[in-house]
C-alpha cells in the first residue's frame, strides 16, 4: 500500500503514481471527505473527480452490508491501520458490483491520523465466474436443478433442522419408466426436451422449501422437509404418478409418454443419515418397478430385509464356483413330428450347503446387480460348447445347444468376442450354437445389440427370442435382429385350453413365423394335448417335463444312446 507521507517519495511523484496505477485510488481527509481520486476510479465507478470530491466514500454505498459489517471494517482500520476484504458498492449508473478493497491509514509526523487511501479493483468478472463455477458444481447442466452434491448438502441439512425440531422429512426417488425408449425412437435432442419437462412437472408439484434433484439419467430426488402426516405423503406421490403420466408435448415431435415409478422414505423411521434415506427410498423405487411401474411405493423394514437377504446371497454365490456348488444341466428340445431330440437348452443350478437348491430365478437377478453374470455366463457357456462337442463326437452331429444370454452383459464388454471366442478355443460348430434373449433385453440395448450380435451372426451362431409374447413382439426388431427361432413362454402354452385368447395368440405367433421362415419351439409342454395343439399348428419344436426335465449329462446321454438294434 502506498504511503505519501514516507519520505522517499516526493507529494508530486505520489500524485503521478496514484493517477498512473491501474487501480482505483480514492483518498480522504481525515473527516473522510475525498480529496483525490484517479482515472481508474472514474472509470470503475463513473464519477467523475468533480462529483467525487468533497462527497464521503458513501457516495458508493450499496446498502447491502448492515452496520455490524462496517462496525468491525472500523474495528480493524483504527486497532490495526488497514483493512482489506470484498465489499459491494454503487456504479453512477446504480449498477451495484463487486469490489476488493484496501484501506489504509495514514498519519502525520506526530502520529495524528491524517487521511485514509482506499485501493480497489472491480471483481465483477471473476464474482461472476465464480458463480458461474458454483453453479455448475452444484447444479445439472441439462435441468437447472440440483445436482447430487447439492442435493447431499440440503438433505443433510434437512435432516439437522428435523431433528433439532423433532420433525418428519421425507425423500422420493423417481425413475422414469422405459425412457431408454424416447431416446431410441426420437434421438437424444427429443429425449433432454422430455427430461426438461420432467423437471419443470417435478418443481409444480412442490413447495419452495423443497428440494428437487436429478442425479443422473431419468433419476431424480425430492425432499420435502417438515412432513405433517404420512398420508399427506401418499397423496402427493400419487398426484407425482399421475402428472408424469401425462402427455408431454414436444416442440416439433409427437406428444411423448413416459411415466414413473417412485419409491418414498420417510425420516427418522427408516434412516438417520442422507445415505440410508436414499438407499431406501431407492429401494422401494425397484419395488414399485416390480409390481407393475407407474405407482409409487413406501418403504418398509422387510424390503431392506430382502436387501440384506440378497446381500448375503451375493457374498455366497462369489464363492460358490470356487466351492463347486454351482452345475449345469440340460433340457432336451424335440421336434414335434418325429419326436427325435433336436437339442438342449443349458440351465444353471446352485445347490447351497446350508440352504439347499436356490432357483435361478432369485439367484440370476442378484448376479446381475453384482456384476457377476459375466463370469457365470463364461463359464455355463464354455461347459456347454465342451459338452455339445463331446456329444457330437459321440452321437449326433446336428444337435444344437441354446445358451441363455443376460441383457446386462451388452453393458459390460465385447460379447461377441468372448462368445466367439470360446467357440473356436472349445472347437464346436459355431451354427450348432444358439443364442436366446428376451426381447427386453434385446431393445433396452438396440445398438450395442445390433453391433455384437451381427457380428457373432457372421460366424453362423443362431439367435433365438425366448419368451416371445409377454414383451414387444415387434416385426420391426425381428427384422433387425434376423431372428431364426421364436420361443413361445410357457405360460401361454400352460393356459391353452384355460380361455381363447391364450390359443389365438400362439397360434398367431406360429403362423406369423411360419410366413417370416422363422423356426417357432414351445416351453413348458406338460401334456400330450398341449403337443397336439401345437402340431396342429405348424410348431417345430417343443420343450418341457412331457418328454424330460432338465438333465445332468449323464442322464441326456442315455437318452441320446441309439436303441439295441441300431447298435448291433
Amino acid at each position: 500500500m502506498m504511503n505519501c507521507s514516507d519520505a522517499v517519495f516526493e507529494p508530486e511523484i505520489c500524485k503521478r503514481l496514484i493517477a498512473e496505477t491501474p487501480m482505483s485510488v480514492m483518498v480522504t481527509d481525515s473527516n473522510l471527505r475525498i480529496i483525490q481520486v484517479n482515472k481508474s476510479f472514474v472509470d470503475t465507478t463513473g464519477y467523475s473527480p468533480a462529483e467525487a470530491i468533497g462527497q464521503t466514500p458513501r457516495l458508493l454505498s450499496s446498502e447491502r452490508h448492515d452496520m455490524h459489517f462496517y462496525e468491525a471494517m472500523w474495528h480493524s482500520i483504527l486497532d490495526t491501520g488497514q483493512w482489506q476484504g470484498e465489499i459491494w458498492n454503487r456504479r453512477k449508473d446504480g449498477e451495484v458490483y463487486p469490489e476488493w478493497l484496501n484501506i489504509n491509514v495514514i498519519r502525520d509526523d506526530d502520529g495524528a491520523v491524517s487521511h485514509y487511501a482506499g485501493v480497489f479493483s472491480d471483481i465483477s468478472a471473476y464474482d461472476n465466474s465464480r458463480k458461474r463455477l458454483h453453479h455448475m458444481a452444484h447444479y445439472d447442466a441439462l435441468t437447472g436443478l440440483a445436482n447430487r452434491v447439492l442435493l447431499y448438502d440440503r438433505l443433510g441439512q434437512a435432516i439437522e433442522k428435523a431433528r433439532r425440531d423433532k420433525a418428519m422429512l421425507a425423500v422420493m426417488f423417481i425413475d422414469l419408466d422405459h425412457f431408454k425408449r424416447v431416446n431410441d425412437s426420437l434421438g437424444h435432442r427429443a429425449g433432454d426436451r422430455v427430461l426438461n419437462a420432467v423437471a419443470e412437472t417435478l418443481r409444480q408439484q412442490v413447495r419452495q422449501s423443497d428440494t428437487v434433484a436429478r442425479i443422473s439419467g431419468d433419476e431424480f430426488v425430492v425432499v420435502f422437509s417438515d412432513i405433517q402426516a404420512v398420508e399427506h405423503l401418499a397423496r402427493v406421490a400419487g398426484k407425482m404418478v399421475d402428472a408424469l403420466e401425462q402427455p408431454f408435448d414436444i416442440t416439433g415431435e409427437p406428444a411423448v409418454h413416459v411415466s414413473a415409478s417412485i419409491g418414498v422414505s420417510v425420516f427418522p423411521m427408516d434412516g438417520e443419515n442422507a445415505e440410508s434415506l436414499l438407499q431406501h427410498a431407492d429401494i422401494a423405487m425397484y419395488k414399485a418397478k416390480e409390481s407393475g411401474r407407474n405407482s409409487f411405493m413406501f418403504y418398509t423394514d422387510q424390503m431392506g430385509k430382502v436387501l440384506q437377504e440378497h446381500l448375503l446371497l451375493e457374498r455366497d454365490l462369489r464363492k460358490a464356483l470356487d466351492n463347486r456348488e454351482l452345475t449345469v444341466v440340460y433340457q432336451p428340445q424335440v421336434c414335434v413330428q418325429d419326436h427325435r431330440i433336436t437339442g438342449f437348452e443349458v440351465l444353471l443350478r446352485w445347490y447351497h450347503p446350508l440352504r439347499g437348491w436356490i432357483s435361478p430365478a432369485v439367484f440370476i437377478p442378484i448376479a446381475e446387480n453384482a456384476g457377476l453374470i459375466s463370469v457365470l455366463t463364461r463359464w455355463v457357456f464354455t461347459t456347454a460348447c465342451m459338452q455339445l462337442k463331446d456329444w457330437h463326437q459321440r452321437f449326433d452331429q446336428n444337435l444344437k445347444m441354446a445358451v441363455n444370454i443376460s441383457g446386462k452383459q451388452f453393458k459390460l464388454g465385447r460379447l461377441d468376442e468372448e462368445i466367439l471366442g470360446i467357440i473356436q478355443s472349445t472347437g464346436v460348430a459355431a451354427d450348432r450354437i444358439e443364442l436366446e434373449l428376451t426381447e427386453t433385453s434385446l431393445i433396452d440395448n438396440v445398438d450395442k445389440a445390433t453391433e455384437m450380435l451381427n457380428s457373432i451372426r457372421e460366424h453362423g451362431v443362431c439367435l433365438a427370442i425366448d419368451d416371445f409374447g409377454t414383451g414387444y413382439s415387434s416385426l420391426n426388431y425381428l427384422k433387425m435382429f434376423d431372428v431364426d427361432k421364436l420361443k413361445i413362454d410357457r405360460s401361454f402354452v400352460q393356459a391353452l385350453f384355460n380361455g381363447k385368447s391364450d390359443s389365438e395368440i400362439v397360434t398367431a405367433i406360429i403362423g406369423m413365423a411360419n410366413n417370416l421362415n422363422i423356426a417357432v419351439i414351445a416351453e413348458g409342454v406338460e401334456t400330450k394335448e398341449q403337443l397336439l395343439f401345437l402340431q396342429e399348428r405348424g410348431c417345430d419344436e417343443i420343450q418341457g417335463y412331457y418328454f424330460s426335465t432338465p438333465e445332468s449329462p449323464a442322464v441326456i446321454a442315455q437318452l441320446l444312446e441309439p436303441p439295441l438294434q441300431e447298435q448291433n
